[in-house]
């Protein structure tokens, strides 16, 4: 899993381990590989939750689970967000120019 997300945080052009999250790498080409690998996760945690006979060692598995089963569910919310963060951007842009358009209008008068 680990190495999946260094391997693919290489791979992406513009990405910044201390800036960009990991769901950010979701973005690029090989963002397909980050759900993947959420995806192994939960199956092999899921799979050894059975096969512990210690209750710590399922515990810890459980946690696993829990947590790569969320991460696909989080990954997909957050590349959402960040794919509409430029268009909010952007908007917010030309209600700016517009409005600052309609100062020198009346400035003009």
């Amino acid at each position: 899993f680990f190495l999946l997300m260094l391997g693919t945080s290489e791979l992406q052009p513009g990405y910044d381990p201390v800036k960009n999250t990991i769901s950010s790498l979701v973005l690029g080409p090989w963002g397909w590989l980050q759900t993947i690998a959420f995806i192994a996760l939960a199956a092999y945690s899921a799979t050894q939750f059975f096969k512990v006979d210690q209750t710590r060692g399922q515990i810890m598995y459980a946690a696993l689970f829990i947590m790569g089963a969320h991460g696909v569910g989080l990954m997909k919310i957050f590349a959402w967000e960040m794919l509409h963060r430029s268009s909010i951007r952007r908007d917010l842009r030309r209600v700016e120019l517009r409005v600052a358009e309609l100062g020198e209008m009346l400035k003009n008068r």
